[in-house]
């Protein structure tokens, strides 16, 4: 008995010995795969740092390499680019003569055309000649059997005729030479002129627009039963129209100067403030001096402005008067010299007298300022008024 239980116990400590051993060798499994794991996620990331430090150290070799081979193909890239530019250059070059050489081609040809044209001409004019010679013959057959003096006279009969002939050919051939070669020149000419000269267009108006501060101004201007406006247009000759406009009147009239003196002396009314009739005529009297004035100033530095001397008073007063005037869009002042200016330069061009030439161009609308009650062209009206006013034969014929 006591040996069965022995053997049992024994058993039972060798079943307990196997399942101790059995548990430590799984717990020494697990740790070891523990372990493992842990080495194979160190062992990632080691590969993890060794690979991004690998291309870390590739692209600052490969940046190394580039810098290396940017520094090694500057000069030859530099050179590539002198050369890039001399080939450009010189294929500029090679398009200029081209178009020169083009340009000769043409030549020639207009050449070769014109040599052909006269050799066809010399050819005709041959044929001709053997027509006249061959006539010439039979008449000189003919003529055998006439007198000296009937041979003599039937000959230069003959020669008469063909002297006309010719004659009139060569002077029709002149005709058209100079014909042709004048309009090319004078077109040149004018051209080249226009391109020295160039002027602003001014546009011509019939009214002017008064600003006011207030439409209670518009009382004031018209007066106690208007008697101001009155007074106004009396003194000035000009049409005072006050509308709807706001803050605004608008003065009429065809006569530039006189519109002038009513613009002038209307703006220092609404500015002074006091508007009655007194005033009113002594605003206007004093606007028209200084318009004088500025008329007589105008002229002077038109003439200043062209370097002409001896002009009368008169004259310079009724030029300094075109500064008020305009003709097709265009101040007539500012118009007669641009005028002078371009005659000069077509005078210079032609060698002809270049102080007539601005003379005749600043006085050729003249006769536009002079008033319209009298009768004439204004060519006709300024020639005989700078002809009272000692202007000479060359520039009347020119105005």
């Amino acid at each position: 008995m006591d040996i069965l239980y022995g053997l049992i116990g024994a058993a039972v400590g060798a079943a307990i010995v196997f399942f101790v051993q059995r548990k430590m060798h799984q717990d020494r499994a697990n740790a070891a795969s523990e372990v493992a794991q842990e080495l194979k996620k160190a062992a990632q990331l080691e590969a993890e740092n060794i690979c991004h430090k690998a291309e870390v150290e590739a692209k600052d070799e490969l940046l190394r390499v580039k810098t290396e081979f940017d520094d090694s193909t500057k000069d030859e890239r530099r050179e590539l680019g002198d050369r890039e530019k001399k080939m450009n250059d010189r294929e500029e070059k090679l398009d200029n003569k081209m178009d020169e050489i083009q340009t000769k081609l043409l030549e020639v040809s207009e050449r070769d055309r014109v040599n052909l044209a006269l050799e066809t001409e010399l050819r005709s004019e041959k044929e001709e000649m053997e027509t006249i010679r061959q006539r010439q013959f039979s008449e000189l057959s003919r003529v055998a059997e006439l007198s000296q003096d009937d041979a003599r006279a039937e000959l230069m009969q003959k020669l008469e005729g063909d002297l006309d002939h010719e004659r009139g050919s060569l002077i029709r051939r002149s005709n058209d030479t100079l014909k042709r070669d004048g309009e090319r020149q004078a077109q040149k000419v004018i051209v080249g002129a226009m391109q020295r000269m160039a002027s602003d267009c001014a546009y011509d108006r019939t009214t002017a627009t008064i600003p006011l501060p207030s439409d209670e101004m518009k009382g004031r201007i018209i007066g106690r039963e208007g008697r101001n406006i009155r007074v106004f247009e009396a003194e000035t000759g000009v049409n005072v129209l006050i509308d709807d406009t706001p803050s605004a009147v608008v003065i009429s009239c065809f006569e530039p100067v006189r519109r002038e003196v009513a613009r002038i002396a209307l703006v220092r009314l609404v500015e002074d403030g006091r508007i009655h009739p007194t005033r009113v005529e002594e605003v206007v009297a004093k606007a028209r001096e200084d318009i004088a004035n500025e008329i007589i100033l105008a002229g002077e530095d038109a003439v200043h402005e062209l370097h002409l001397n001896n002009v009368a008073e008169p004259v310079i007063e009724l030029l300094g008067r075109l500064k008020f005037r305009y003709s097709y869009n265009q101040n007539v002042l500012s118009h007669s010299i641009e005028v002078a200016n371009f005659m000069a330069l077509i005078a210079a061009e032609l060698n002809f007298d270049v102080h007539l030439a601005k003379r005749m161009g600043l006085f050729h609308d003249i006769g536009k300022a002079m008033d319209h009650d009298k009768e004439g062209t204004h060519a006709i009206l300024g020639m005989e008024f700078l002809k009272r006013h000692g202007e000479q034969g060359e520039v009347l014929n020119g105005v």
